[in-house]
């Protein structure tokens, strides 16, 4: 589909060619694969690719480094060549994720509280400004992203984990000219056909190629058999708390 929300839940659909991206060889892919690229790899890849005239060696920072758009966007940020600081939250295991996220490409891995120091964020950078940032989370988290932006750095909104609002420092826009947008793929996605066909095979033949990792997920098999609870169980965790595991429902013939 060249775009999300479809409306998949049914066995056959009647669709224009404009709302297919057809996928050339599928030799390497597979069908969770292809369900999932154009929400979380499109994203990151978009963000990465049109905000702020990245080149190569050039910084980005993320909160949320390890959900699906931020772990999409250390592999595509490596594969271009590009830095990334990439922010978590303090957890019990923490430097099994940092080592995680290292293994896919980051530059830096750092908790929230590491990343209000400003002398080591400096010193991380070699003095280096940072171009753009990626927020996810909003609240305090998007504002300290504000804080590490260098001169006419972009900060891109796609996510409000927290569900807090954040507010920008003056001194930030009038001093450093940093500019605040808004992202969402699926408005992007209406006018921009070719341009995400294209981009779909790009992230596909990265994964083809075992360049780019799958985003972590959770599989529960539906068929005629599956009770409901089952089904409802990924849906109440999916709600109630982050995982960072995608969940997939993977229907069955009985």
């Amino acid at each position: 589909m060249s775009g999300p929300n479809f409306g998949t839940w049914r066995t056959y659909a009647q669709a224009r060619e404009a709302n297919l991206i057809m996928i050339p060889d599928k030799e390497g892919i597979s069908p969770v694969q292809a369900a999932t690229i154009s929400v979380n790899p499109s994203t990151a890849y978009r963000m990465l690719n049109d905000f702020a005239g990245l080149e190569p060696g050039d910084y980005f920072v993320q909160n949320a480094a390890n959900s699906g758009v931020g772990r999409s966007a250390i592999q595509i940020g490596r594969l271009w060549g590009l830095k990334s600081i990439n922010i978590v939250r303090d957890r019990p295991g923490i430097q099994k994720l940092k080592e995680e996220l290292r293994s896919l490409g980051g530059t830096e891995v750092i908790t929230e509280a590491e990343a209000k120091d400003r002398r080591s964020m400096a010193k991380m950078t070699g003095g280096q400004p940072v171009k753009l940032a990626l927020n996810c989370v909003g609240g305090e988290s998007a504002t300290n992203l504000a804080r590490i932006l260098g001169q006419n750095g972009h900060l891109v909104t796609y996510g409000a984990m927290s569900k807090l609002p954040f507010s920008v420092p003056a001194s930030a826009l009038i001093f450093k000219n940093i500019h605040c947008h808004g992202f969402w793929i699926s408005a992007w996605s209406k006018g921009n056909e070719a341009v995400k066909s294209q981009m779909i095979i790009d992230i596909l033949g990265w994964i083809r190629d075992g360049k780019f990792r799958d985003i972590p997920y959770e599989i529960t098999k539906w068929s005629e058999a599956t009770g409901l609870e089952t089904l409802m169980e990924p849906v109440k965790r999916g709600i109630s708390e982050y995982s960072g595991r995608k969940g997939i429902f993977l229907m069955e013939d009985d």
